[in-house]
């Protein structure tokens, strides 16, 4: 389960990400400055499989990743021993240098040992691109006027229309572009509705951080909020520069 959303700047663009998972599950290591086909990544790491949901590049390059419980693959379920984390994928793309070089990298993937997928992938003054894999092909499309992503294994149309209802009422009235109604929403929680807000609340699933990319210019920069958005705050911020 995971909320994102994004807008575009004059200069590039933010996007902010909701990771839900198991309390279980190892927590996360922070965002470090790594290289990647010898092209510098800022990205967290995911305690139990490596790989990451969330990257940006020195390129100005971001990605982040979703499941895609849409389809369950029940008629071409991955063997445990052949399953690769879908997180592995993320790392591996984030050295692209485009959409372009992205899409052909996808492309020529082989995708039969991933569970289904989302990837959303955003450079400047470009649409975002969302990439999609249902456990038998790839497809593409472009961002709509909505510039929101949801995934949920419970009830992914109730809680889908839930958190489009509470983005489209904090981004109205002129904050479509506003980083701290983004903020806002990404730090979201209803009493009686915890597993449906967008900062989930819950016994078996719940947000664990909050991540904010921002490109601006020759600058890339990561936040990242380890635990619920709505109890902690970001850590000190990570960033590096275009030219190096």
């Amino acid at each position: 389960m995971c909320t994102v959303t994004w807008f575009p700047t004059p200069s590039g663009y933010q996007l902010f990400c909701n990771r839900d998972e198991s309390p279980q599950r190892k927590t996360a290591q922070p965002p470090d400055r790594t290289i990647e086909d010898g092209m510098p990544v800022l990205m967290p790491r995911d305690g139990e499989h490596g790989g990451s949901w969330i990257a940006v590049n020195q390129a100005g390059l971001a990605l982040t990743l979703l499941n895609n419980y849409r389809h369950d693959r029940h008629d071409r379920a991955v063997a445990a021993g052949e399953r690769i984390s879908r997180g592995v994928l993320l790392e591996q793309m984030s050295s692209s240098r485009s959409i372009e070089e992205l899409r052909g990298r996808i492309r020529s993937r082989a995708m039969d040992s991933f569970e289904p997928w989302i990837i959303l992938a955003l450079v400047p003054n470009e649409p975002a691109a969302i990439f999609s894999w249902d456990g038998n092909a790839v497809s593409e499309a472009k961002e709509g006027a909505l510039r929101l992503l949801t995934s949920s294994s419970w009830k992914f149309d109730r809680v889908a229309a839930y958190r489009e209802k509470w983005f489209r009422q904090m981004t109205s009235g002129g904050r479509s572009v506003d980083p701290e109604a983004y903020l806002d929403f990404h730090r979201q929680r209803e009493v009686g509705f915890e597993r449906e807000s967008v900062c989930v609340v819950g016994e078996s699933v719940q947000t664990v951080s909050l991540t904010r990319i921002m490109v601006s210019g020759a600058m890339r920069r990561m936040d990242y909020c380890p635990g619920r958005p709505d109890q902690h705050t970001f850590l000190e911020a990570l960033s590096m520069n275009e030219h190096g």
